[in-house]
């Protein structure tokens, strides 16, 4: 006798909003059943209640949390985070770059109140790229040096290193973050700007500022969420996603 079908994955998703947490329960494309609690101040223990409420009668519906293979979240903690300037890190700017790429500035584009919560200083040096790959100038590394042994240097959080058509080649950023990495004290955070891609300066820096700003608080999200599904029960094999600004989803470990 052929044994039946195996029963689709169990697969929850949730949707932290600024006033209430909602999830619903998915058998294969399936509905189950769906929850809604109000969202707490530190979105973690809204999402174990809210799981808790979904789980609520583990017979019906055959639904068990220990069943759950994958949990897909959303949340607009950090876009909160970025309107009302708490839980940010501060960070420091040094644009690599010729004189014809100092005329708009980091930061140049950044409301004001959210520039001085973030912004823990700036400064241009000797360096940057032509279009081409081709060097437009060399850095200096005692330059990069006197930079690093500024007190707002030294008190921030994150630094970003930017360049002008890093992502053509990023030797100029990873010499200039390698050398303030050993310059710098040891839990203050080296992100170049390169690893964000995009060939515009001013899009590719933005977007390194904010991830290192957020970096730490996302960091904390991402922990106490894992913590909060393991306390209402979610086996820690269960796939754990982050929905990402575009739609898309990455994982844990990515987040």
């Amino acid at each position: 006798m052929e044994e039946s079908a195996q029963a689709p994955p169990l697969v929850v998703g949730i949707d932290v909003g600024g006033t209430n947490t909602d999830a619903v329960l998915l058998r294969g494309s399936k509905l189950i059943t769906f929850a809604k609690v109000p969202t707490t101040a530190d979105v973690s223990s809204g999402v174990e209640k809210v799981v808790n409420e979904l789980f609520g009668d583990d017979t019906k519906h055959n639904k068990n949390v220990s069943q759950v293979t994958a949990l897909f979240l959303g949340t607009t903690s950090l876009v909160n985070a970025l309107l009302e300037g708490r839980g940010l890190d501060t960070v420091a700017i040094v644009r690599l770059c010729g004189p014809s790429s100092r005329s708009l500035p980091p930061f140049v584009d950044f409301p004001p109140s959210l520039k001085q919560v973030i912004c823990a200083g700036t400064w241009f040096a000797s360096g940057g790229l032509r279009f081409d790959g081709r060097e437009e100038c060399c850095i200096s590394d005692k330059e990069l040096e006197r930079i690093a042994a500024t007190e707002q240097m030294q008190k921030a959080n994150a630094v970003v290193v930017s360049c002008t058509f890093s992502p053509a080649d990023d030797s100029q950023e990873q010499r200039a973050a390698s050398l303030l990495r050993k310059a710098l004290p040891s839990s203050t955070r080296v992100t170049i700007s390169s690893t964000f891609g995009q060939l515009g300066l001013l899009a590719r820096e933005n977007s390194a500022i904010l991830d290192a700003s957020l970096s730490r608080t996302a960091r904390r999200a991402a922990v106490n969420t894992r913590r909060a599904l393991r306390a209402a029960g979610i086996s820690m094999s269960a796939k754990l996603y982050f929905t990402a600004n575009d739609g898309s989803v990455i994982s844990f470990q990515k987040a």
